[in-house]
């Protein structure tokens, strides 16, 4: 409802939703550090 007061279009709304929906889904990645890097990988691709 709070979208609909500020003017959001249908579409403008799905794609909040996707981007939530991204944001959630990183949030449940693990990450492993490599040895004498200043980088990460993800440890794995399954969700918990």
């Amino acid at each position: 409802h709070a979208m609909d007061i500020l003017g959001f279009v249908t579409e403008e709304k799905h794609n909040c939703y996707k981007m939530v929906g991204v944001i959630m889904h990183f949030g449940n990645m693990k990450f492993k550090r490599k040895i004498r890097e200043e980088q990460a990988e993800i440890d794995g691709t399954e969700s918990e």
